[in-house]
């Protein structure tokens, strides 16, 4: 940006928007519809009818919410928003103002970010999804089920981002804090598999209805996760010295809860799968 003013880079910006905005023409559908479908239901005509109306489809779609764990899940979506907001563009003003470098810099360090996401989730994960269900994995760490394991690696991600948030609040220097972006990168899977065990407790026909849900709260979230992290950041560069970490520290405790409630969360028995049938291991004669 700094050699080639703004233009070019929204320029890019807006046309990877557009590309994964025609992908999505391709995406085949998976559920399919019942050619013999109920005739649709007619909205009623007065305001009194209509309020009544709604009503009932806010407490048809708050029906599924009827697993204490899936609660549980979706309060934890309210701590996964200011993880976000924390590696966007708050962390390249928190760079800036730390560690004393331009303020087009702080987006090579994102840059360090998103490569080791990519890392994570092209190699890590899929590697260590397979080790967990390994069969020579010590029965400590191996586990029964996908569920249960996608359910491990939830909470070890949080624990991860705990540890992550603690680092990038209390380093020092820029070096230190990629290291902490990159312990923050092995635990950025908390929210996918996070929602992937949320689908577990619903019917498929109802999990649109879900998710839709999950984004109000992502919106809910969005409201005091910016404000948040502003305002400790302002109370941090009034304390000075380490309380400048302050955004990172909030962060931490907030995630440090999220990773307690994770704690809480049962796999439905109707979710549970027979362990993996054991590699073939029969020889040639």
């Amino acid at each position: 940006m700094e050699r080639t003013g703004p233009w070019p880079p929204a320029c890019v910006g807006v046309a990877l928007f557009i590309t994964s905005a025609i992908s999505m023409v391709f995406v085949p559908e998976t559920l399919k519809v019942k050619q013999t479908q109920e005739p649709e239901q007619q909205e009623p005509s007065d305001q009194k009818s209509r309020l009544s109306h709604l009503v009932d489809r806010f407490k048809e779609s708050l029906s599924i919410l009827q697993s204490p764990s899936l609660i549980v899940l979706m309060v934890a979506c309210l701590g996964s928003l200011p993880i976000f907001f924390a590696t966007s563009s708050f962390m390249a003003q928190f760079i800036s103002k730390r560690y004393k470098i331009k303020f087009f810099q702080g987006g090579y360090v994102q840059s360090a970010f998103g490569v080791a996401q990519m890392v994570q989730l092209l190699i890590i994960l899929p590697w260590l999804s397979k080790s967990l269900m390994h069969s020579t994995t010590p029965p400590r760490f191996r586990s029964t089920d996908e569920h249960h394991r996608d359910l491990s690696m939830a909470r070890w991600s949080y624990g991860i981002t705990v540890v992550a948030a603690l680092v990038l609040g209390l380093a020092p220097t820029l070096s230190g804090f990629v290291f902490g972006l990159v312990l923050l990168a092995l635990g950025s899977c908390c929210v996918s598999l996070t929602r992937s065990l949320m689908s577990l407790y619903v019917d498929p026909v109802h999990r649109s209805r879900l998710f839709g849900l999950v984004g109000m709260i992502e919106v809910v979230g969005s409201i005091y996760a910016q404000p948040m992290l502003a305002g400790l950041f302002s109370l941090g560069m009034k304390l000075g010295g380490g309380w400048i970490g302050l955004p990172y520290y909030g962060l931490m405790l907030l995630v440090a809860v999220t990773t307690a409630l994770l704690l809480f969360v049962k796999v439905p028995k109707k979710a549970e799968y027979l362990p993996p049938a054991p590699e073939n291991t029969n020889h040639e004669d």
